[in-house]
């Protein structure tokens, strides 16, 4: 799944940083991003994950965004992969399976590699 935020952190006077507008995929890797500064878009050959510890988001729309994102969800590249929604609590997660090698959206596995997320759409996936 990908979405688009922008940043709007509030950098320390001393360290110039220019928040951008990203295009994030798994919710901790962007594929694209929008230079604040010019407005152009920059793409990238591979998903980065970046770290949004200390890091202020706000999820919103860019026209040209939103057109990679529709063809990073239809591409090729992803077909092989099958995505599910797990609902915990109040929260939802999107674990994916990629020829039997599962990623989720949670803390706990950004932490440990695993989760009960995973271990439901397994279970599910047997059934």
């Amino acid at each position: 799944m990908a979405e688009i935020y922008r940043e709007v952190t509030e950098w320390i006077a001393d360290y110039k940083v220019c928040n951008h507008t990203y295009l994030f995929v798994n919710s901790d890797s962007i594929i694209a991003y929008v230079n604040e500064k010019d407005g152009t878009v920059h793409r990238l050959n591979s998903p980065l994950k970046i770290s949004k510890s200390k890091r202020k988001f706000v999820k919103t729309q860019h026209p040209e965004l939103s057109k990679l994102a529709k063809y990073y969800e239809n591409s090729s590249v992803n077909k092989n992969t099958k995505r599910y929604k797990v609902k915990s609590k109040d929260k939802e997660y999107i674990v994916e399976n990629t020829e039997g090698k599962y990623k989720c959206t949670c803390q706990g596995y950004n932490f440990r590699g695993k989760c009960k997320h995973i271990t439901a759409v397994i279970e599910q996936e047997s059934n």
